[in-house]
């Protein structure tokens, strides 16, 4: 990449570590986010095992930098996992053009998240990642909603995903305009 490369890992990390070594990562995905330049293709290689539980109601993670790509390291169960655990409004915001999100585990940990990824930048891929419900009854209603203004989430990109949710009140798991 011509980028800057961020690690971050919840096992080792501190927000306060310069984030630039595996074994010096940032301790949280919006922190690493914060410290990208848009459109210089800066990467945040997220470590195996790394888990972040939101507490915020929206924008837990914000993509508001254009041209980040964020990938989760690991396999299966060593995949990083966000836990969307702070009420229906809880989202990932995906507000700037060009970024690429790929291999990490998203859980609602509410009933009837109204959406995981709220997309309104251009260019936006998801890719390789799983939804899930954390247990019975904490379910997201759809998992990628691209339904702001006419032609903002253009060039969306939704590859290699799964969703599994047994509850009966989700819904499609794309939703566009």
């Amino acid at each position: 990449t011509t980028g800057n490369i961020f690690f971050v890992s919840s096992v080792t990390g501190s927000d306060g570590n310069d984030g630039k070594s595996a074994s010096r990562p940032f301790a949280t995905v919006d922190y690493a986010i914060g410290r990208c330049t848009a459109n210089q293709g800066d990467h945040i290689l997220v470590m195996p095992n790394h888990a972040e539980t939101s507490t915020n109601t929206a924008g837990f993670w914000t993509f508001d930098v254009a041209g980040v790509t964020c990938i989760g390291l690991g396999v299966f169960n060593q995949r990083p996992r966000l836990l969307l655990d702070a009420g229906t409004a809880a989202t990932v915001v995906v507000s700037a053009a060009d970024v690429v999100v790929r291999n990490i585990v998203f859980a609602s940990g509410t009933a009837d998240v109204t959406r995981c990824f709220n997309v309104t930048g251009v260019g936006c891929v998801i890719d390789a990642c799983e939804f899930n419900d954390n247990v019975a009854d904490e379910n997201f209603l759809t998992c990628v909603d691209a339904t702001g203004a006419d032609d903002t989430a253009n060039g969306l990109q939704v590859i290699n995903c799964r969703w599994s949710s047994a509850d009966a009140l989700s819904g499609p798991f794309v939703t566009i305009v």
